[in-house]
């Protein structure tokens, strides 16, 4: 019994399968300011000498001054790239 709810008490594993997906993830985490799951979304290997929830918590600020994102455009697919231009 013990073990079954150690397991509810450990969150989800994080859905990074697509770009909408890990977008949506960091904001998730971001709103929260739980910037070591929000570091979830981040690729690592552009900053490895960087503490990745620095740069977390770094990156909601900078999108929190003002984006608009238009989520249609996010891929919600695996294979992110396509062939056409947008």
């Amino acid at each position: 019994m013990a073990h079954a709810q150690a397991n509810a008490d450990r969150p989800h594993p994080a859905n990074l399968e697509t770009p909408q997906a890990c977008v949506e993830h960091f904001f998730e985490a971001a709103k929260a300011e739980d910037w070591a799951r929000a570091a979830e979304s981040l690729n690592p290997r552009l900053a490895p000498d960087a503490d990745p929830s620095t740069l977390a918590e770094q990156l909601a600020c900078m999108l929190k001054q003002e984006l608009w994102i238009d989520w249609s455009t996010l891929p919600d697919r695996a294979e992110a790239s396509s062939t056409t231009a947008p």
